[in-house]
């Protein structure tokens, strides 16, 4: 369980950081949304 967790974590990380450099406030958002589509 924590291992997908931590998995999806990552992913969401690594996509948000790509789409939005710099932009700090856009990237949290998007890091939920994607971490919520990884997780669910």
């Amino acid at each position: 369980m924590a291992h997908q967790w931590k998995r999806c974590q990552e992913a969401a990380k690594a996509f948000t950081h790509e789409s939005y450099p710099g932009n700090e406030v856009k990237a949290k958002v998007a890091e939920r949304e994607v971490f919520r589509s990884c997780w669910e």
